[in-house]
């Protein structure tokens, strides 16, 4: 393995590489689906100038130029603990140089931020890769990082705007949505153990500011020979992703899973979305819940982004 070395960045290597960053990012980004490169270059450097407005010594961020022998052969951002969740790092980015690639440089770095993140007492960390990036994906598994979440879409431009179905999307009581959510935190908590209930319910509630009154999402109840079967909360609007709808929440009672209820439930919300223009639809699947993932690939969902973490060693 290669010996490398972590420096502190220097802004001269931050102006440098600040650049080639958010447009890389845009690029990726714009491919996964649901915005335009523009859209994607102006979002990318939005979230840049929010999180680094002080370059390499933005508060709260560790940003590091790679280096083998004095040379500089890349770089790598890591957020502290605390701007995406209680003792948990994040990977943002990581660079090895176009000609330095296949040395075994991307593990040594990450080795590395390990080492140091160690040394602090961060007991965990996270990454995005996003779909198509094969060789980054079966790196990071090597590493021992382990799926929390997948992001899926697809384009819903052959979808019918109206289905037969054995269930409809009938409305939901004020009593019954909030008795859902916290249903909907609880399973939230479980799917992902390092949230605390308060991130859980911040996530659960953030796409719906304003309950059932919540402009552009809509919340019904699945309907199957009229009872009740299930929920469904979706929009047209994606976060972050404006020409994409998104599915925040499909959940079919446990005495009626295996029916086709969730399938069913899925191609009336595209139905619907494609009648009012939506071009795709985006589905976010915690990595332990293998039946909504296969449900997911079953229906021609494929792979946006995904979202790995791994336990660091204790001090």
């Amino acid at each position: 393995m290669p010996s490398v070395k972590l420096v502190e960045m220097t802004t001269e290597e931050f102006t440098r590489r600040r650049e080639p960053m958010v447009r890389q990012y845009a690029q990726v980004t714009a491919a996964a689906g649901g915005m335009t490169v523009a859209e994607a270059e102006a979002l990318a450097e939005r979230e840049t100038a929010r999180s680094l407005p002080d370059g390499p010594r933005s508060a709260g961020e560790l940003l590091r130029t790679a280096r083998v022998d004095g040379a500089e052969v890349g770089w790598i951002w890591v957020s502290r603990p605390g701007r995406l969740g209680l003792g948990l790092a994040w990977i943002d980015d990581i660079l090895v140089d176009e000609k330095y690639r296949s040395h075994g440089y991307g593990q040594a770095i990450i080795e590395a931020i390990e080492a140091e993140l160690v040394e602090a007492g961060v007991p965990r960390l996270g990454l995005n890769v996003f779909g198509d990036n094969d060789v980054a994906r079966r790196l990071y598994e090597r590493l021992g990082f382990e799926v929390i979440q997948q992001q899926r879409s697809r384009p819903l431009s052959a979808v019918p705007v109206a289905v037969e179905s054995p269930v409809a999307l009938g409305p939901m009581t004020s009593a019954c949505f909030q008795r859902r959510m916290e249903s909907f935190v609880a399973s939230m908590v479980a799917d992902y153990p390092t949230l605390t209930v308060r991130e859980a319910h911040e996530r659960a509630w953030k796409p719906l500011p304003h309950g059932l009154d919540t402009e552009d999402v809509s919340v019904g109840t699945v309907v199957a020979a009229d009872a009740e079967v299930g929920w469904v909360c979706y929009g047209r609007r994606a976060p972050n992703r404006p020409g994409m709808g998104w599915l925040h929440r499909l959940d079919i009672d446990p005495a009626y899973r295996g029916r086709g209820y969730g399938t069913a439930a899925v191609q009336v919300v595209e139905a619907d979305l494609a009648s009012c223009g939506v071009g795709s639809l985006g589905v976010a699947v915690a990595g332990g819940n293998h039946g909504a993932r296969r449900l997911a690939e079953r229906l021609g969902y494929t792979l946006m982004a995904q979202q790995m973490e791994k336990n660091l060693p204790v001090r």
